[in-house]
């Protein structure tokens, strides 16, 4: 339901999906699969055309490269983004190294709590280049140590999530029609580069596009 608040009542159409563990690096782009592909539709289950906003665009990255990458544009950019923080207390194999009094997975999970009160509170400055409006709206999803029964326990969250969505948006999560369009194009242009003859002329124009890059 939070999902559905910031899509359709407050009209925000992403989300950003960030997890501070090494191990979940490419789980922002499964759900980017997962919800993308499953809810991102504007026909509803009975064929007709639908008016209000569905799927969000979904990206993400494990925290600390985030923050060297796309925060600033969370932080200060013109649209205020959903975030999603997922976070462990303990680390998934090897021990916590002592560094400077405190140990690497502090520093971590420090890093983690202060990003989420930054968005949520910003920081004012007379020098506008440094100033944060904060308001920026996350949740967090904070366990122990990420195993088997974690990361199952995320999977089965984020696909109840998109599930429950979808029934919300009156759509039908488990077709992805707008994946095979190109599939078919595609087997198209390849008969076109072998001598199958065409009234396309755009696909004609792409197959000998496609023979000269080749």
């Amino acid at each position: 339901m939070i999902g559905i608040y910031e899509r359709n009542v407050l009209g925000m159409p992403f989300t950003a999906v960030l997890p501070y563990a090494e191990g979940l690096s490419r789980f922002p782009a499964h759900l980017q699969q997962l919800d993308m592909e499953s809810n991102g539709k504007s026909v509803n289950r009975e064929g007709g055309s639908i008016t209000y906003p569905t799927g969000p665009v979904v990206f993400g990255e494990p925290g600390t490269n985030g923050q060297h990458s796309f925060y600033q544009l969370l932080h200060q950019g013109t649209d205020p983004i959903p975030l999603q923080f997922i976070g462990f207390a303990r680390n998934q194999e090897s021990e916590d190294v002592l560094s400077m009094g405190t140990t690497s997975r502090q520093k971590l999970i420090a890093n983690l709590l202060a990003q989420i009160v930054a968005f949520a509170r910003g920081k004012d400055s007379t020098d506008p280049n440094k100033r944060f409006a904060g308001g920026r709206p996350s949740t967090l999803l904070f366990g122990q140590r990420l195993g088997p029964r974690q990361l199952g326990a995320l999977f089965s969250h984020y696909e109840n999530k998109v599930m429950f969505q979808g029934f919300v948006w009156n759509l039908n999560s488990f077709d992805q029609e707008g994946v095979q369009l190109g599939k078919v194009l595609a087997s198209k242009v390849l008969s076109i580069m072998q001598g199958e003859k065409t009234e396309d002329s755009v696909l004609s124009a792409m197959a000998a596009l496609a023979g000269f890059l080749v």
